[in-house]
Formats: C-alpha cells, structure tokens, sequence
C-alpha cells in the first residue's frame, strides 16, 4: 500500500473524520485537530502521511519532528501518534505503511536520529522495529493524601509563562519549543496547570491532564525538588477523591523520594517505544561527547552488525542497533561510561 502526504482539503477531512471516529471525542468540548496542535498545524502536514483506497482515506498517521536535548547531547528526533485505521481495512498493512511513510520523512526532511511514540498496540508496533526504551518512575499518590502534605496550588496565568519557560529550561533533558508553540499546549483543552509562587514569581509549575490524555497524571512539572514536590502535593490535595498518578524522569530521582514519603506508589516503565532511523547519526553524537569528555571509547555502526563499540584498549562490544539505543538512552543491559545519558520526553510534548 502508499502512503502520501495529506494534502490540504480532502485529505485533511477525510483524516480528520476517520480519527474522529476511531478515537471518539465530545464534539461540544473538544475539536481532535485542536488536542494536537503542533502535529496538525498546517506546516507540519508534510510529517503526515494516508493510504487513500476506494476514494477514501482509511488509515493515517502523524509525526512530528523536533529536537531533543539529553544532557550533553542535543538530538533531532521525531514523535509518532495519531495512527488510525478503518475497521474495514484493519489486517492488510495501511498503518504500517503510513507509519514507514511517517519514519522515512522524519530520517530524509528532518535528519531525525529516533522516532518516539506511545501506544498499547506494543506487539504492531515491535513488528515495525520499535522496542521499550528510556525510562519513566510513576508515582501514585493517594486519594486520602494527609492534607499536611497539601499547599495551596494557584492557577498558571498569562504572567507566569516566562518564568514556567525558565524552570523548564534548567531541565537536563527537554524537548525545545518555541514560546508561542508552548502558549498553544497550554492552551489546549482539559489542561489544568498549576503555579506555587514566591516573592509574586513562580518557582514551581504542575500540569494535570491534555485533553484526552493524562486524565488523573501530573505529566509535566518543573522547580527544585522540594519545591516541585510540595506542589505537586497541593495539587494532589485539590485532586480529592481521586489519585494522582505523577511521572518523573530517572534524573528526577529525588523528587519520585519525596512524593513516596507523602506515601505514593513507586513503579518503573520504560519511557515509549522507540526505533532509531539513524544509527550512524545516533553513535557520532555519542562520539563527540565521549571525546569531549576524555572517554576514550568510540562507537562505528554497520547495516550488518549493528553498532561496535571500541575500547581505548582495542576491546570490542558488539550491540544490536536497539541494545545501542539502550545504552545511550535507558535502560541501560551493558553499561557504558558515560551513558546513559539524561533522557525524557515531557507529557505535553508526545502526541
């Protein structure tokens, strides 16, 4: 099957009403184009990709390409979601198809070393070539939380989002955005974001909820750690009778520690499936940073074996390409110096 770019007018509607009735949205509150805003603006139609078949379209999928920070690497990278596909022609390849189409722009467009999605159709997407990678702590906090624990949440305003863009910025691992880009995520509807303020400037941020995604999950927060800890606590003690699931990156380790003394729940997942469109791209950045480092390894990747990692004493390690991406991103079977390093994509950036 072929997948092409949607093209403004019939493409863009027949996509539109196929996600529509494959994930279902309250028309009266929420628009589906509108949840994803940055995947379905008009300049990001050449990341998406339908397979069209008796005069209609009857599967799609959306990437969307942007770059990554993962402490000292900075990387292109690329998120995948939207994929739909009609009951009628479920079996016979359009997504996977669409999909490709997706992964083969990102590579050739936008040099994107790894797409990245989010799905419980984990055993298609192994199919494709995707694997668990990176690494998510998730943190429940109880519906009775001890309302010493609780701290007055404030509402994010207009005002707030200079400061909610430095304290994500300090992050080690973030997904850059532009600030009108960010003003529309904020923006979408069933966001809830919370501010904790001090001396009028906000220290701490905490959003609950986008759209129909993260119901009941703080999936993005930023502050110090006891800052981000006590307000993510507040807004979990304005989340009465209901738990709150909170997600922290492996970097964030001290924060997972505080929420658990509040009594959360503590589990590890792995972050997403990935696929990595670029393993040469992909062992040159680590490269670089081993030699600006003093390490003296150095990773060569080949079509036939994946990718080998030279040690300064001759010494080789051989990896396939998805234990290589592992190793740099989380969690890491054979550990290597300096890896892995920070990595996490915040909830209001997957799509």
């Amino acid at each position: 099957m072929e997948a092409t770019p949607v093209a403004p007018g019939e493409d863009e509607r027949g996509a539109i009403e196929l996600l529509r009735s494959v994930f279902p949205r309250d028309p009266s509150l929420l628009r589906y184009e509108d949840e994803y805003p940055l995947a379905f603006a008009p300049r990001n139609r050449a990341f998406r990709r339908v397979v069209r078949a008796g005069g209609r379209v009857v599967s799609h999928a959306a990437a969307l390409p942007a770059r990554q920070k993962a402490g000292a690497i900075e990387m292109p990278v690329g998120f995948i979601g939207s994929v739909a596909t009609a009951p009628d022609h479920r079996g016979r390849g359009a997504a996977a198809a669409a999909v490709r189409a997706c992964e083969e722009a990102l590579a050739d467009e936008a040099g994107a070393v790894l797409a990245m999605l989010w799905s419980s159709e984990a055993a298609f997407y192994e199919k494709q070539g995707y694997f668990p990678a990176g690494t998510e702590i998730r943190v429940t906090l109880p519906a009775d939380l001890d309302p010493e624990a609780r701290l007055d949440a404030e509402p994010l305003a207009e005002r707030d989002l200079e400061a909610v863009r430095e304290i994500h910025a300090r992050e080690e691992s973030l997904t850059h955005r532009e600030a009108e880009d960010e003003r529309r995520l904020f923006a979408i509807y069933g966001t809830r974001a919370f501010v904790s303020r001090r001396g009028g400037r906000a220290v701490a941020y905490a959003v609950v909820g986008r759209g129909a995604d993260f119901p009941d999950h703080v999936h993005e927060w930023g502050g110090s750690d006891e800052d981000a800890a006590r307000l993510i606590g507040g807004v979990a003690g304005l989340h009465r009778g209901r738990s709150l699931t909170v997600l922290v990156p492996a970097f964030r380790e001290a924060v997972a520690s505080r929420l658990a003394r509040l009594g959360g729940a503590r589990e590890v997942h792995p972050l997403g499936l990935a696929k990595c469109l670029r393993p040469g791209t992909l062992a040159a950045l680590v490269n670089r940073m081993w030699r600006e480092t003093g390490i003296s390894f150095r990773a060569e990747s080949s079509e036939e074996c994946g990718v080998e990692v030279v040690r300064g004493d001759g010494g080789r390690l051989r990896l396939s390409t998805a234990a290589f991406v592992r190793a740099v991103v989380g969690p890491a079977g054979r550990p290597l110096p300096g890896l892995p390093v920070p990595f996490f994509v915040w909830g209001m950036d997957s799509i």
